[in-house]
């Protein structure tokens, strides 16, 4: 599963179906600190629209 999908089920699943969260790192197979690090930020780290772009060069 790609990462930015896994963190939208994640957050999905714990704050719009009220899944705990350790049942939900237990659902999906990761650690618990894990879910509360995805719970902490809108985005994944390092998922941005522009950071592509200006990796690529093109300015």
């Amino acid at each position: 599963m790609k990462q930015v999908e896994l963190y939208g089920r994640v957050r999905y699943a714990v704050k719009i179906q009220g899944m705990s969260r350790r049942e939900a790192a237990r659902l999906f197979g990761i650690d618990r600190r894990t879910v509360d690090k995805m719970l902490a930020f809108s985005t994944p780290p390092g998922s941005s629209p522009y950071r592509g772009r200006w990796e690529r060069g093109n300015r």
